[in-house]
């Protein structure tokens, strides 16, 4: 996995990731790409908001994902 986070701001950060995968399952063997793209927005202190979008190529298919998540900290 290879991955790449920047904090351009105190409001806005985001990450770039790259993983490669072979599982060896009992129909065979598949190999998998996932690359990722997250921009996290800071709204309050306590508050950010996390938009993920990934696309995964495999051998028998392709899938996007896309992703918003709510994080409270303390």
């Amino acid at each position: 996995m290879l991955l790449a986070n920047y904090q351009f701001s105190d409001f806005f950060a985001a990450t770039l990731r790259y993983a490669h995968m072979n599982l060896d399952t009992p129909g065979g063997e598949i190999d998998s790409n996932r690359i990722t793209l997250a921009a996290l927005l800071s709204i309050t202190d306590n508050f950010g908001l996390n938009f993920e979008y990934s696309h995964t190529a495999q051998d028998d298919a392709d899938k996007n994902e896309f992703y918003v998540e709510g994080l409270i900290t303390y």
